[in-house]
């Protein structure tokens, strides 16, 4: 798995580095990047499902859109959804949404002008 461009938030996966942005295309460091089956990515973070239906997530978290407690430079999964199968994943510009295999829908991040579907502002996985 291949990522460039910018990468001041760890959007791109590819660790702590002191660059801020990639020109070409750089390989990504990830255990599981044979096994990707989608890629999604919103204006500072990226989210990926592998083919056992698992999300890995990385880059700013702002607004929680990651499911982790703190930024991530580096893919690491979701354990909110770990118990799914996930099929398709969405990034927005600060939020994401998940498709499991049964067709239920999560959301996570901001929900400030109701893109998470609920009435309650900001949601932690």
């Amino acid at each position: 798995m291949f990522g460039w461009g910018n990468t001041v938030n760890g959007e791109l996966g590819l660790g702590g580095i002191e660059e801020e942005q990639i020109l070409s295309p750089r390989e990504l460091k990830f255990s599981k990047a044979t096994q990707v089956q989608q890629v999604a990515c919103g204006t500072n973070h990226t989210a990926v499902v592998t083919k056992d239906g698992q999300v890995y997530t990385c880059g700013s978290n702002d607004y929680s859109q990651l499911g982790h407690n703190k930024p991530r430079k580096r893919l690491e999964q979701v354990d909110g959804l770990s118990a799914y199968v996930i099929n398709n994943v969405a990034c927005g510009m600060a939020h994401s949404v998940a498709v499991n295999e049964w067709g239920q829908v999560f959301s996570w991040g901001s929900n400030m002008y109701g893109q998470l579907g609920m009435i309650i502002q900001f949601i932690n996985l």
